[in-house]
């Protein structure tokens, strides 16, 4: 029986439950495909000078995009050709349900911890204090984390629908805590990267500043698309409880965080082009600042590549330091 403290807003029904993991499974499969795509993209074409350890990020989540795809279309397999003549067989859950949402809540960890150590990095070569925010975005990451395997947890213990409908509270508690530290994380992320981008423009060229005002729209439309999408699951799984709608959504983000998480690192010759030269890029992010020349006290600028022990220099032209331009080549979307 359901919970009586979280009545179904909707009567449960096959359409309402069965349909919308199909559709589910559905716009993931395809938001796979093109994710799986800027992944295979990124190692083909532009993964050759990154460190190893980035190359290993990259993968780990094309494996859980990959995963979490294939345990979604064997729970839909299970559900309708398995069993489809066996009422009660369709009352079990499949290994494969929590299977494909640990795979869910471990990618957004992920690209949170990686945005985390991109901001600690940037903002610490600027002096930027907005860095030290890093710090609630590591502890909402792991509260989403933490939230979101309750519900795994509870699914592989329930072992069927209508025992871990009886256990709503703990799935509701879970979504809620899950959904908003996701968001909370996801917009914190996008106050950092603009804030400590900004920084970076003030003593900057024409050129430069509509390089950085570039990452700045990508940073915003990242954290707008992740967050809006953690806080529409919240709403469906509470507004249109006894279906199962929410999980458009709730799937889809794993794959919205991997397009992000490639998206600007497959962009950075794209954005080289943009600033007229040529420089190297070794890893997600290069950095702006400012430095004082010790001899004339003139203001110059240094191209920073983040993973790398020292500066490799500046532009140099005559009179003054140009700015040159810092591509946070990750921080996508």
């Amino acid at each position: 029986m359901p919970d009586a403290k979280y009545p179904p807003r909707f009567k449960p029904s096959f359409a309402r439950q069965a349909g919308a993991q199909m559709v589910s499974t559905a716009v993931t499969t395809l938001l796979y495909g093109v994710a799986i795509f800027m992944v295979a993209q990124y190692f083909f074409r532009h993964s050759r000078n990154d460190p190893t350890w980035i190359k290993v990020v990259a993968a780990s989540l094309g494996v859980l995009a990959t995963l979490q795809t294939i345990f979604a279309n064997h729970q839909i397999y299970d559900y309708f050709v398995t069993n489809n003549n066996d009422t009660d067989a369709r009352k079990l859950i499949p290994f494969s349900m929590p299977a494909k949402t640990a795979c869910v809540f471990l990618t957004a960890f992920l690209s949170q911890i990686f945005y985390a150590s991109r901001i600690w990095k940037l903002g610490r070569l600027v002096e930027n204090h907005f860095r030290f925010l890093v710090v609630p975005i590591v502890a909402l990451a792991i509260l989403q984390l933490g939230g979101g395997m309750v519900q795994v947890v509870v699914m592989d213990m329930s072992k069927s629908y209508p025992v871990m409908f009886e256990r709503v509270s703990l799935n509701t508690g879970s979504m809620y805590i899950n959904g908003a530290a996701t968001a909370a994380c996801d917009i914190l992320i996008t106050i950092a990267l603009v804030m400590i981008l900004r920084s970076t423009n003030v003593n900057a060229t024409r050129r430069t500043k509509t390089l950085l005002e570039k990452l700045v729209i990508y940073a915003i439309n990242r954290g707008i698309v992740t967050s809006v999408f953690a806080l529409l699951s919240i709403f469906l799984y509470n507004f249109t409880s006894g279906t199962f709608y929410f999980l458009i959504p709730f799937v889809s983000n794993t794959h919205v965080y991997i397009i992000s998480v490639i998206s600007m690192l497959t962009a950075r010759e794209g954005l080289r082009e943009d600033m007229d030269r040529s420089f190297h890029v070794s890893d997600l992010i290069m950095n702006t600042f400012t430095q004082k020349t010790e001899n004339s006290g003139v203001t110059r600028t240094s191209t920073d590549v983040l993973d790398s022990a020292e500066s490799e220099g500046t532009e140099k032209n005559p009179g003054t330091r140009d700015v040159s331009a810092n591509c946070w080549a990750q921080q996508g979307s």
